[in-house]
This record gives structure tokens, sequence and C-alpha cells, in this order.
């Protein structure tokens, strides 16, 4: 029998022997490793909502993913921005409708009086007349401040989820299975999965892999 074997077979008669602590590095490995996957899952359910034209809870995925980043990366703020743009230059069909009977004939005062007016109920057709009145304004006093309302507008846009996508979201995010996530080491592994799961692994096993 080849040596190898023969150390095998000599550590396999000894049984399981207890591995030695997980160090820092190898913890912010675990975490790490579990955190690429929350990441990975987050960023495959984005997908799913934007098939399904949810682009709101797209949005919010892809926010908890920059979340996951640590609240800073280019790449990410640019998908970010990207459904922003989407969410906010998709009309609904019967919004777009009445703006299109409201653009010949409200000008001036009235373009911010029937802004003003539908601002809460519809939110798309209050941001386009808002944006025609800016730009057909060339008083700065007049501007600024309907800039800014412009900026609060595609903001509530943003964050108009409804109940169905934002249960979606919560499903996705706050899925128990992240709760369960642990980690237990063998000699020369650590392995990663559900600690029940991981809890039934025998210890035979783990020294046979080893």
């Amino acid at each position: 029998m080849p040596p190898e074997y023969v150390a095998r077979d000599v550590i396999l008669s000894i049984g399981p022997i207890d591995p030695r602590p997980v160090d820092a590095a190898e913890e912010a490995l675990v975490a790490s490793r579990i955190r690429d996957e929350k990441i990975r899952h987050f960023r495959q359910r984005a997908g799913a909502a934007r098939d399904r034209r949810w682009l709101h809870a797209e949005l919010a995925l892809q926010k908890a993913v920059l979340e996951e980043l640590g609240g800073e990366n280019e790449d990410q703020q640019r998908a970010i921005d990207d459904v922003k743009t989407r969410l906010i230059r998709t009309p609904p069909p019967d919004q777009e409708a009445e703006f299109e009977k409201l653009r010949a004939a409200a000008k001036g005062d009235a373009l911010l009086e029937q802004a003003a007016k539908v601002e809460q109920t519809m939110r798309w057709l209050s941001l386009a007349l808002y944006e025609k009145y800016y730009h057909e304004t060339y008083d700065d006093d007049k501007r600024d401040p309907i800039a800014k309302k412009i900026g609060e507008v595609k903001e509530a846009i943003c964050n108009d989820i409804s109940e169905e996508q934002a249960a979606f979201v919560d499903s996705v995010v706050n899925h128990p299975a992240w709760d369960k996530l642990g980690s237990i080491p063998s000699h020369h592994f650590i392995y990663i999965g559900d600690r029940e799961f991981l809890g039934r692994i025998p210890g035979e096993s783990k020294l046979l892999l080893d």
C-alpha cells in the first residue's frame, strides 16, 4: 500500500480531532463569501423584477446591493441611477395621455397650478408639467424653486413603491435563510451553509475530506 494511504488510514483510525480556532482573517473571508452570495442573489432578483417591469422593486434591490458593498461603489451607483432614469421616463399611459391634452392648453402659471393639483395623485404628470414650465421660463427667480420642486417630485416617483413590489423586495432582502447562514471549520476547510445542516455533518466525514 502506498505510504500516503497508510498515513491516511492511521489518521482516520485516531478519529476526529477538534480543529484550531478560526482566526480573524478567516472570519473576514467567511463574511465576504456570505456577502458576495447575498449580492449575487439580490442582483439576480433585481433582474427578475426588471423582467416583470417592476422598476421600483429593481431599484430597491439595487440599493440593497449598494448597502452590502458598503454604501460607496461607482458602478453600483450607475446601476441605481439607470433604474431611476427609467422610472422617471416611463409614464403611466393615462398620465401621458392627460399631459398631451394639457400640453397646448396650459401656459405659464396655469402649468404650475395643474402640476400642484395632481402632485400627490399623478406624480409623472405633475413632473411633466413642472418641467414644461421650467423649460418655457427664463426668469431665474422662478426657475430655481421649480428646479427644486422637480427634484422632489422625481424622488417621490422613485420612492412610490407598491405594496406588492415592497413585499417582493422584503422576501429577498430579509429572507430567513440569511439569518441561518453560518460556518464550521475542519482542519483544512471552512464549511459555509445552514447552521443546522452544518451541525449534522459527521466528524468522520470532515476528517475524511481533510
